[in-house]
């Protein structure tokens, strides 16, 4: 399904990311699902990212888990916690569904292999970040494992490792535990990307707020991993003279080949209110989904928030899938989104 716009537009924002600010009284909400149950109970028939970690999960900023979940979930994101799954098998992994987005895999708070062995090599009696101290509850070099069981469950879904253990074996290392020289871990996990350091610094977000006759209609945010176009904020200055797609073609080499889109409509949130200046009662159209490059990396996840009464959603499926928004304007005019 392809979408895109041709309103002119006003960009603003246009600079490395910067984690929202969270809500008041965050701390009074109830903690993210972290079963299938606790997932329907929410009314959610799937997640957009899934968080595996090898520790207990605690809502609490010490932990990463704590602070990326609520993050994203202030951002308007669904995400779940897999926390310490039985690697033995797949299927812990299934209980949310695919998610639309991408796992996110951590060790935890510690190396596992730190967590399971003393310097000397010896069992440890206890594990700090498990319930009641229990050990046993992660494998050595969790990461791995994790990696992999999240490949198994759902081929084809991003995979994003991260966390300490990650971070310190991104690059061809000396392994204490097997007194050995190893590989970058990324390698061996078959992650489709590693976050090493701050979990909020490896992406650029763009936000766009899309004006006409200028009236505020389409809010639009994309998130683009730096990795990938490392330099990205001084191409698209001064705002609106190059089209982001076009930069991440001509300078970095990254061109378009498909989309995977969910469009949603529903209530407009609050902020999007002030933005779109929207009354209480007012809906918005959500689009939002992933870009892969021709050679299927993701190198977009994107989120478009139309305001709902001013647009109409143009469907063709043949020769190809297509979608569009066209404005509703009054007479017999019509402008399209592109």
């Amino acid at each position: 399904m392809n979408l895109s716009c041709t309103l002119p537009i006003v960009e603003s924002n246009v600079a490395a990311t910067m984690l929202p600010a969270l809500p008041e009284g965050v701390h009074e909400r109830p903690h993210l699902p972290a079963s299938r149950s606790e997932m329907k109970a929410r009314g959610w028939d799937g997640v957009d990212v899934v968080f595996v970690t090898g520790d207990a999960y605690v809502d609490h900023p010490a932990f990463a888990m704590g602070i990326l979940g609520r993050v994203l979930e202030a951002a308007g994101f669904r995400v779940a916690i897999l926390s310490q799954p039985d690697w033995h098998s797949a299927e812990p992994w299934r209980q949310f569904g695919r998610p639309r987005l991408f796992f996110g895999i951590s060790a935890g708070n510690m190396d596992s292999m730190i967590n399971h062995y003393t310097a000397n090599k010896k069992v440890r009696n206890d594990d700090a970040y498990s319930p009641g101290g229990r050990i046993g509850l992660r494998p050595d070099r969790a990461t791995i494992p994790y990696c992999q069981r999240a490949r198994e469950a759902f081929p084809g879904v991003p995979i994003i490792a991260g966390g300490v253990e990650a971070s310190l074996r991104r690059l061809a290392h000396y392994d204490y535990w097997s007194d050995t020289v190893r590989r970058s871990i990324l390698l061996d996990a078959k992650a489709d990307l590693l976050v090493f350091g701050m979990g909020e610094r490896p992406v650029w977000e763009i936000a766009r707020l899309r004006l006409l006759n200028r009236r505020p209609l389409i809010w639009e945010q994309s998130l683009i991993p730096t990795i990938l176009a490392p330099d990205l904020t001084r191409h698209l200055r001064p705002p609106g003279a190059r089209s982001l797609y076009e930069v991440l073609e001509r300078v970095f080499g990254l061109k378009e080949g498909r989309e995977e889109q969910t469009l949603v409509a529903r209530p407009a949130l609050e902020h999007e209110h002030a933005l779109l200046s929207l009354m209480s009662f007012e809906w918005v159209v959500e689009v939002s989904g992933v870009s892969f490059s021709t050679r299927h990396q993701p190198i977009d996840a994107f989120r478009m928030v139309f305001v709902a009464k001013a647009f109409a959603f143009r469907l063709e499926t043949a020769p190809s899938f297509f979608v569009e928004a066209v404005e509703i304007m009054d007479g017999p005019r019509a402008r399209q989104a592109r």
